[in-house]
């Protein structure tokens, strides 16, 4: 009886291989239709089992009916417009300048993106039992409503982009939909005002940037947010949550090193774990970083500022607005260093929003106690002059060397070059108080300290 089942078995397999054949795509039937034999090398079209392949700087079409093969290997510089159903046993393999254009259909099988992935028009798209590697560009222009069926996933890879530019949506609808995004997820602005539709689970460990009059919806409370802990959620436009949405990483406005406003709509979720990073290049409201919170948020986590210039004592810095905040559980303090100086900050938690006030400026305390430079002023208290002394070794090593001399709040109140190793500097113009002055070579901080004028 095993026996039976045994020759059963290596007949199928036998009869499997007997059908599978190769079809490279030749175009001298003089049309870009998949469907006409008479432009594939053997005669035929492809179906379920085959192995298709399209040369480089060829154009195919998929229109007139459904298609089937069992792999599709586009090279270089070749094109598949898909305006039908099409079926696949295995995947669609693209080059990296390759190109699959989706205009309609259901979409059934794997599909391995190196190169672009372009989904457009407003015709009806369904991906049914489908996965998606992307290793490319997804561009997703005009294409409405996108459902997903039964299962489908998509990873999208560190350096890879999904890039949504229209309305519409990602929906599913009767199964489980996965994104695992490392790489960006992304609404470029735009003048038009525009909303795509997010229902599905989304786990994030790359970034998702939301541009000018964009906003992404991640809807419905049976599916899943996951903002993990490398994971950013960034941009100038909106997030409209109302999806179960864990935070543990990061929500930056704008992105690192840039000023902007990003709104949160419904859950703004800020846990211990979570981060906000907040940039702040001035006092003005445009000079720094604002997250605008439509809802009732719980504010936990840590802040995090890059500073772009010397804030003075009492600035104030409005960082988080919200409906009302339900809760504040922030630490009292904290800090930021800019050009070789410690700032603090007190954190504010107001009803409805979070302040930050600059209060007190101190040496960079890490610089400071890192210092392998021996580097002092000499008399210190100063009375109408000083000298700085540093190793002469500084002017063999180093060249453009000078010293720079900030005031308690930060400011810069002189540079002094460098001929020797001592300087010599007058201070019976300057007002009394503590100050601190740089050692400084080639753009680079080399070493700091601290001295009183009286």
């Amino acid at each position: 009886m095993k026996k039976n089942y045994f020759f059963l078995i290596l007949l199928l397999i036998l009869s499997f291989n007997s059908f599978s054949q190769t079809h490279t795509w030749t175009g001298f039937g003089g049309d870009t239709n998949w469907f006409n034999a008479s432009n594939w090398d053997i005669g035929s079209v492809p179906s379920s089992f085959d192995t298709t392949i399209i040369p480089a700087n060829f154009f195919v079409e998929i229109i007139e009916d459904s298609a089937f093969s069992g792999i599709i290997q586009l090279l270089d510089n070749a094109t598949l417009s898909i305006e039908n159903n099409l079926t696949l046993n295995q995947s669609i393999i693209t080059s990296a300048e390759s190109t699959v254009i989706w205009k309609k259909g259901i979409y059934k099988g794997g599909l391995i993106v190196n190169g672009l992935f372009k989904i457009e028009s407003f015709e009806t798209k369904e991906f049914d039992n489908a996965f998606i590697n992307n290793y490319g560009t997804i561009n997703v222009l005009n294409s409405g409503i996108i459902h997903f069926l039964n299962e489908v996933s998509i990873f999208n890879s560190i350096d890879a982009v999904i890039s949504i530019e229209s309305s519409g949506g990602f929906l599913e609808q009767g199964g489980i939909a996965t994104i695992n995004n490392e790489g960006l997820i992304e609404m470029p602005s735009n003048e038009m005002s525009r909303s795509y539709y997010m229902v599905f689970d989304l786990n994030n460990t790359g970034v998702i940037n939301v541009g000018e009059n964009q906003t992404f919806l991640f809807l419905v409370s049976s599916q899943n947010l996951n903002n993990l802990e490398t994971g950013i959620l960034e941009g100038v436009g909106a997030l409209d949550i109302t999806a179960n949405f864990t935070n543990t990483g990061t929500f930056s406005p704008a992105g690192s090193g840039t000023v902007g406003m990003m709104d949160v709509v419904n859950n703004f979720n800020f846990p211990s774990e979570a981060t906000v990073e907040i940039d702040i290049e001035g006092t003005n409201p445009s000079e720094f970083d604002l997250i605008r919170v439509f809802g009732f948020p719980i504010l936990e986590g840590n802040i995090d500022v890059n500073l772009e210039y010397a804030p003075e004592i009492d600035d104030e810095f409005i960082i988080i607005t919200a409906n009302a905040i339900t809760s504040c559980n922030l630490p009292e303090y904290i800090t930021a260093t800019f050009n070789g100086l410690e700032y603090k900050f007190l954190v504010i938690c107001n009803p409805t929003n979070l302040t930050l006030r600059m209060v007190e400026i101190v040496l960079d305390i890490h610089d400071y106690e890192s210092n392998n430079i021996s580097f002092f002023t000499n008399p210190n208290p100063a009375v109408n002059f000083t000298q700085f002394v540093f190793p002469k070794e500084i002017l063999e090593i180093y060249s453009e060397t000078y010293i720079s001399i900030f005031n308690f709040i930060g400011q810069e109140v002189a540079q002094v070059p460098i001929t020797s190793e001592t300087v010599s500097f007058n201070s019976s113009n300057f007002a009394s108080g503590f100050y601190f002055a740089q050692l400084k070579a080639e753009n680079k901080v080399l070493a700091t300290t601290k001295f009183v004028m009286r």
